[in-house]
């Protein structure tokens, strides 16, 4: 099965699919405007600054200082556990922004202290990525940096109290812990000084590609097909 793309269509895995947002799908950004959509729901979201760049077929911008895309209503619980987030990006800064790791996905109500949000981001001392949050603190840490101008599929899974980071279609580390994890919002590029609290802390500088979400756990295999399906748009 395969999600179109104009006249091509990429064949990822589609079981258990929830929100899929690519900047080269017209379905989901025409090139122009202020509105993304997720090509499964049909929900919207708001570009706020964010630039669309024809690169790798079409990305989104970040300038790392303000620029983000909300998702206010995903349709989606706010207590999702079993779940994976699959991204592509590209970062151009992994400094620390007003003391706060830089995040490209946020989980969450906006403005929310919550302890069910979360953000996957990029620490500032070696580049490597991590799930933050679900109490406020480091969950599941990369062990491989995230070079800066290369874009990077980098994957996360969450499935009975063991979260995992996969890289470019192979699995780098996991940890155990347990939580919720607020999926009622996404913001794309924005990480904030901690996770569920989206203030102007922690903003990404780069590039993000598609953004796939499941509401279970995708298998090591089902990851590497979507590398596959995928990595000739980012080599």
């Amino acid at each position: 099965m395969g999600i179109k793309r104009g006249s091509i269509t990429t064949s990822i895995v589609t079981d258990g699919l929830v929100f899929n947002m690519d900047a080269a799908n017209r379905a989901s950004y025409p090139k122009t405007g202020t509105t993304a959509t997720d090509t499964i729901g049909n929900i919207s979201g708001t570009l706020n600054g964010t630039t669309f760049i024809s690169n790798n077929s079409g990305v989104f911008d970040f300038d790392g200082v303000d620029d983000k895309i909300d998702f206010t209503s995903t349709l989606q619980s706010s207590t999702t556990t079993d779940l994976s987030i699959s991204t592509w990006i590209k970062t151009d800064n992994k400094t620390l922004d007003n003391s706060a790791y830089r995040g490209w996905f946020t989980g969450g109500p906006n403005g929310s202290g919550t302890t069910a949000g979360f953000k996957m981001a990029i620490t500032h001392d070696n580049g490597y990525p991590v799930l933050w949050g679900l109490n406020n603190s480091a969950k599941v840490t990369g062990t491989i940096a995230i070079d800066t101008n290369l874009f990077v599929n980098v994957v996360y899974t969450y499935t009975t109290g063991t979260g995992k980071f996969y890289i470019n279609g192979i699995i780098n580390n996991s940890a155990s812990y347990t939580g919720n994890h607020d999926m009622s919002a996404y913001f794309i590029g924005s990480g904030g000084s901690s996770a569920g609290l989206l203030d102007s802390q922690g903003m990404f500088n780069g590039d993000t590609g598609p953004i796939q979400i499941y509401n279970r756990a995708l298998s090591a295999s089902e990851v590497l097909h979507n590398y596959n399906a995928l990595k000739g748009r980012f080599s």
